[in-house]
């Protein structure tokens, strides 16, 4: 079965060969071993990208999703009012690869009576071993489509830029609405991601603004 290819290759030409690293027209990674993306194919130079023939069939592209889920807080006080703590379970697309990601964010040090940073840890998997997981309560979903993918990388690649160690961090904040906290972690990063869920109504902290250094995020 021959296939087509409209993108884009980095590598060389020898003869009506082409060697290298093989893109989609949006120009993210199709296919090829790193590194070095090591393989001949037929190919036709079409003026702005390379059209391949080749035998055999496309490599497709992961499914990938986004859901918001939420837990109770473990903390009595934050317990009296019903307060939850929102993260993200999500699937990207890391290198052609489905990858799923667990968003959360949190106070730290954890447990400290002193100074306390609002942190994002993105950990690889459904689960952080710290409550948050894929079997939490579901609040939003995506849906699951290899369209979502670009926005899904999106969110997973704020979490792991956030620049931790900077942001102070408030459980209770302005009028004892919360913030910046997890919750407000979890709205930046559906924000990026271009998804706007309703939250939980005791969410606290989820519309309290996330200042940066440079700019202001909700």
């Amino acid at each position: 079965m021959f296939e087509y290819y409209d993108g884009w290759i980095e590598g060389g030409e020898y003869g009506t060969e082409y060697y290298g690293c093989y893109y989609w027209p949006d120009g993210s990674f199709a296919f090829g071993e790193d590194p070095g993306c090591p393989g001949w194919l037929p190919a036709t130079n079409t003026g702005g990208g390379v059209t391949v023939t080749w035998t055999g069939t496309v490599p497709p592209q992961p499914d990938c999703f986004a859901q918001l889920k939420s837990r109770a807080v473990n903390v009595s006080m934050a317990a009296r009012f019903r307060a939850v703590h929102t993260f993200w379970w999500v699937q990207g697309d890391i290198n052609g690869q489905a990858a799923d990601f667990i968003l959360s964010a949190g106070p730290w040090p954890p447990g400290s009576s002193g100074v306390q940073y609002l942190d994002v840890f993105p950990t690889p998997g459904n689960d952080n071993g710290n409550g948050d997981n894929s079997k939490q309560h579901l609040v939003w979903s995506s849906g699951v489509s290899s369209t979502l993918c670009a926005q899904v990388d999106a969110m997973i690649s704020a979490a792991k830029s956030f620049p931790n160690n900077t942001i102070l961090y408030n459980a209770v904040g302005l009028l004892g609405l919360g913030g910046p906290n997890s919750n407000s972690v979890a709205s930046y990063l559906g924000l990026v991601g271009g998804f706007a869920p309703v939250p939980p109504r005791t969410a606290y902290g989820w519309f309290s603004p996330i200042f940066f250094a440079s700019s202001l995020a909700n």
